[in-house]
């Protein structure tokens, strides 16, 4: 059964190989003239090492935790999962996909753009959105940075060691321990709109810290730069397509979905459903590809399996996905005050009547957030931070070079300025 294994890499090396028949290589002849006392011995340590051989061609299964955080434009917060993976010789490490389950979310704490924001108030002076800032000279305030990343991901890293203490029975915290546990930590718009290089380097320093956690608990978190790192709005929408058809078992080969050819192949189609995901500064639209659907040269397809979003055995999946910015809801909502108190229909004495509140209702003319109390009177936070203008104004900053990157973003930022 071994054989085969290691039968390829003595080829490369010239040798050839010639084993005697029966296990290990011994017959019984060579027992001849021992005792019976021996003769049990030299057995019992065939066996053992017969049985260590079949070991290490044997998968291994076990129970791995896994942590997903969510670094969206409004909040950070922790997903913690276990699945049951599956080790294999010459295979690597794989997952049951019909065993991850969700066994705890974290708390909601301070987004990444809130860790940026204040750092910037400080070492590059108030009004830095809408002024030239010489960026070079920020690098001397990388320690401060790293220090303000530092405190939030302590943060994260308590929440998330009190789920799996919560979640977890000794016996698979032992697993867990000894498997370590990979986090990915993925921002979404809210920090798309950062330029230069604070954005880049907030996340070097991020993958620092969390490949460094304290020793106190016996986690082990552990991540790389495809794991933690801002991801694209197209991106932002595949992994809402890929969790929703995921959950709704759309994905995977339903033999209801599959047909044998007139050759004996076996060919399976999707049935994948479409997905529109509002986040609170971007939105995403995500829809799969009929097989031979001709695209517009302007239009990129994108292969679920060619990206390793899907396995092989999955039937094969095209489709599109495109993002928004300042379409998601925080954003949106802003632009839509700001043109509704910009009419004379809506406005009286410098006050704003909203038409989507309720008849009586009224609030200031701000993009801030609303607050409507149980005694009926209503306020909004004139916090420039809370404004839900400000990502739309920092995005369409002169001074941030993405714009350039697409005409239909300087389009977008002509519209809305």
């Amino acid at each position: 059964m071994w054989l085969p294994v290691y039968v390829p890499l003595l080829l490369v090396f010239g040798v050839s190989l010639s084993l005697p028949q029966g296990s290990l290589g011994t017959d019984s002849s060579s027992l001849r003239g021992v005792d019976a006392d021996t003769e049990k011995r030299i057995n019992v340590g065939k066996k053992h090492l017969q049985t260590l051989r079949n070991l290490e061609t044997r998968c291994h299964d076990s129970l791995q935790a896994l942590v997903v955080i969510d670094a969206g434009s409004s909040s950070t917060r922790t997903n913690v999962f276990l699945a049951k993976t599956r080790s294999c010789p010459n295979k690597g490490r794989s997952i049951d996909p019909d065993s991850i389950q969700l066994i705890g979310e974290g708390k909601r704490f301070t987004g990444l753009r809130v860790v940026l924001e204040e750092w910037l108030d400080t070492y590059a002076g108030k009004d830095w959105e809408s002024r030239p800032v010489d960026a070079r000279l920020l690098f001397q305030y990388v320690p401060q940075m790293h220090e303000g990343a530092k405190k939030l991901m302590q943060l994260l890293e308590e929440d998330t060691v009190a789920i799996l203490d919560s979640q977890l029975n000794e016996e698979q915290k032992v697993q867990v321990k000894a498997l370590g546990i990979p986090v990915m930590l993925c921002s979404t718009a809210g920090v798309r709109d950062f330029h230069e290089w604070y954005r880049d380097a907030l996340f070097v320093l991020l993958r620092h810290l969390i490949n460094n956690p304290s020793p106190a608990h016996g986690y082990k978190f552990f991540t790389n730069p495809f794991w933690t790192r801002p991801i694209t709005g197209a991106e932002e929408g595949l992994f809402a397509f890929i969790t929703l058809n995921h959950l709704s078992r759309r994905l995977g080969e339903d033999p209801a979905r599959c047909m044998i050819d007139e050759y004996g192949v076996k060919h399976c189609r999707n049935d994948l459903a479409g997905v529109v995901e509002v986040g609170g500064a971007s939105a995403q639209i995500v829809f799969p590809l009929q097989e031979g659907t001709v695209l517009p040269s302007s239009v990129r397809a994108v292969n679920l399996q060619r990206e390793r979003l899907l396995p092989e055995r999955y039937p094969s999946a095209d489709v599109v996905s495109v993002s928004f910015m300042q379409l998601g809801m925080a954003s949106s909502a802003g632009l839509f005050l700001k043109e509704l108190c910009s009419n004379d229909e809506f406005l009286q004495g410098g006050i704003c009547s909203n038409p989507c509140l309720f008849k009586g209702f009224q609030q200031s003319c701000s993009a801030g957030e609303v607050e409507v109390r149980p005694d009926g009177s209503a306020s909004v936070n004139e916090d420039v931070r809370k404004n839900r203008l400000k990502p739309l104004a920092t995005y369409c900053s002169v001074h941030n070079p993405e714009i350039s990157f697409k005409v239909t973003n300087e389009m977008q930022c002509r519209e809305n300025s």
